[in-house]
């Protein structure tokens, strides 16, 4: 898990969480890491504090690594999971 590309993947996902607690204040971001054979993924939860929602995805390093701008599809993928818990009834 400590080799470069799984550390930059790892860095990526943490980079763009930090983005988004900043943005949304009310929102708190973890994430689990998950190591397999070959590849790994992070589960992250996004809870609102004020109203004790939360949801849950994870994100596959493969998917994040095919991506045409990795960074870009980590972002748009947080961003997309933390609007649809703000818009959640």
């Amino acid at each position: 898990m400590t080799d470069k590309s799984n550390l930059i993947f790892i860095n990526e996902v943490l980079s763009a969480i930090d983005s988004f607690q900043q943005d949304y204040g009310t929102f708190c971001y973890s994430i689990t890491i998950q190591s397999y054979a070959f590849h790994h993924q992070l589960t992250v939860n996004i809870m609102d504090s004020e109203c004790l929602k939360s949801t849950r995805f994870i994100i596959e390093q493969t998917l994040y690594e095919q991506a045409v701008i990795p960074s870009e599809y980590i972002y748009n993928l947080i961003k997309e999971k933390s609007e649809e818990l703000a818009n959640k009834e």
